[in-house]
């Protein structure tokens, strides 16, 4: 895993997903240098939750450690992990060619996409402000907090729709 994260931060890489749990413990030296690598070098890293209820990825303010929950927020009891330093994507009920998926590796996924799209309209925040943004304008999910990119798209006055709302 080290190797890929080198491979992909070297050929400019902004945004990486981690759908998966740290090879090799939380303790890989090889690992943390390469998330030191990458955040030296401004990207964000999301990554999926255990599914064992502990966290096994570092509180790095350039990492996003994603839950998965269903569609209205709520958090899938008993199949993830909790803490401060998660947050919610949706992963529950997705549908891709007539088969629904979902899991934490998915909104590990769908939570890089929101950090991609985020760092395109917002090209002054590097990647601690990024992740602080999203983890500041999310919404409370009960144990954790549910990410809200529209809410991090329109702070401090920006706006990023011009449509009226009924």
């Amino acid at each position: 895993m080290a190797a890929a994260i080198l491979n992909s931060v070297t050929n400019g890489a902004r945004v990486i997903a981690l759908p998966f749990g740290v090879l090799g413990g939380p303790g890989d030296a090889r690992v943390m240098a390469a998330l030191q690598y990458g955040h030296d070098r401004d990207v964000v890293f999301t990554a999926a939750a255990p599914q064992n209820g502990t966290s096994d990825w570092p509180n790095l303010t350039h990492l996003l450690q994603v839950n998965h929950g269903k569609m209205d927020g709520t958090i899938n009891h008993g199949y993830t992990a909790v803490g401060d330093s998660l947050i919610l994507a949706p992963g529950r009920n997705l549908v891709a060619q007539g088969v629904y998926y979902g899991g934490n590796s998915d909104a590990c996924g769908i939570a890089a996409g929101c950090v991609a799209i985020l760092r395109e309209h917002r090209p002054d925040l590097n990647a601690s402000e990024i992740v602080t943004l999203l983890r500041r304008t999310a919404d409370d999910a009960g144990q954790t907090r549910r990410i809200n990119l529209l809410a991090a798209l329109q702070t401090e006055g920006r706006r990023f729709l011009d449509v009226e709302q009924e």
